[in-house]
């Protein structure tokens, strides 16, 4: 019986974990997801690459890491993130908000998000 889950093409999918704080936790989430679906062909690493930014690069980090078991790194990443507090991920105090909100009022306001002279060269 055919199964895409068990079809060669899923030999080259390669995993891109974006950045954002906390998407790291949905990333966790997303990968036990994943381990379910392939159930016990979850023992071998289902991802031909793995990387990431920011959060995800932790994440892809950890799941490389342990690519010899693919379940027990999802387990892992899922631990991470069930552990952490917000106050570890983020910052916030009214100062720092304050900040945040002024630089992209600023942003906003004067010229867009992207820098000028950086924009004069894409």
């Amino acid at each position: 019986m055919y199964s895409p889950l068990t079809s060669p093409l899923l030999s080259h999918i390669s995993l891109v974990l974006t950045g954002g704080g906390s998407r790291g936790a949905y990333q966790a989430g997303a990968l036990r997801g994943i381990a379910e679906v392939l159930g016990p062909s979850a023992d071998s690493f289902p991802f031909s690459s793995v990387c990431g930014v920011s959060a995800g690069a932790i994440n892809a980090a950890y799941i490389a890491s342990r690519s010899h078991e693919f379940r027990e790194g999802v387990a892992g990443v899922c631990q991470l993130w069930g552990e952490l507090k917000s106050d570890e991920i983020l910052k916030d105090d009214l100062v720092t908000m304050v900040t945040f909100a002024a630089r992209w009022a600023r942003d906003l306001t004067f010229g867009g998000l992207v820098h000028g002279s950086r924009a004069n060269h894409l």
